[in-house]
């Protein structure tokens, strides 16, 4: 059985954890393991896993792990992408994100395995809670959380030689957030020179995305989130201040 980057990076928690508490580590670790097994319920091409271990309980590895399959396919490079092979991965994306959209949970948090079952960890922090009604209006209000990849850069994804979608990898810390956070606009759409010099607004990708979105049948709600809004965005990431 062969390991894939995600394998490796996972086995290698005394490094790539470096200065995160033990518990932490093992938190992150069974959650990311809870996650695609989840995953693995819906057509959201993910690796299979098969084993997992913490500290003190790592089967003689040493460190904590993961242990999953190997996906073909290599990370994609969004620079050296010409527009076609950009919009066919978009087409792709957008695919999967119809398919999350179809496994909604009642309350928000990262998955945990509680005894053979999926389990919501409790929220993290409240720290944010002032921000609400300008994030989410009041009208907005979400009933349904949606899993989340939290590190959607782009390197996330694992493409053939022919630009197709072959595995999403890299879930460490993904959990359900509100549907206003779930489908906002990510880093992989991110005009990064212009939002890091104030000038925030919607980039062609992002308009590119949202329209794959809404041709593969995604909800409009959740739609209007991609093509309109990307305040959450600038929020979670401190990209910019808002626009006067």
């Amino acid at each position: 059985m062969q390991q894939s980057t995600s394998v490796a990076a996972a086995c290698a928690s005394g490094h790539y954890f470096a200065g995160y508490p033990l518990d932490l580590v093992g938190y992150l670790v069974k959650s990311e393991y809870a996650t695609l097994k989840f995953l693995g319920y819906t057509s959201v091409q993910t690796p299979q896993v098969y084993a997992y271990g913490v500290a003190g309980h790592d089967h003689g590895v040493g460190v904590s792990f993961v242990l999953m399959e190997e996906l073909i396919g290599k990370p994609w490079i969004r620079q050296t992408a010409t527009a076609e092979e950009i919009s066919k991965v978009w087409r792709n994306l957008a695919n999967f994100m119809v398919e999350i959209e179809k496994y909604p949970l009642e309350l928000a948090g990262s998955l945990i395995i509680h005894r053979d079952n999926f389990q919501l960890s409790a929220v993290a922090s409240d720290r944010s809670l002032g921000s609400i009604p300008q994030l989410v209006p009041e009208e907005d209000t979400p009933e349904q959380f949606f899993l989340k990849h939290v590190d959607a850069k782009g390197d996330h994804l694992l493409v053939d030689p022919e630009l197709n979608i072959t595995g999403i990898i890299d879930w460490q810390m993904a959990k359900f957030v509100p549907r206003r956070e779930a489908f906002r606009p990510s880093l992989i759409t991110v005009d990064m020179p212009r939002s890091c010099h104030g000038q925030v607004s919607l980039s062609a990708d992002g308009h590119l995305l949202a329209n794959a979105m809404r041709e593969s049948g995604i909800s409009e709600k959740s739609c209007r989130l991609v093509a309109v809004d990307e305040k959450v965005r600038r929020f979670f990431w401190g990209l910019a201040h808002e626009p006067n």
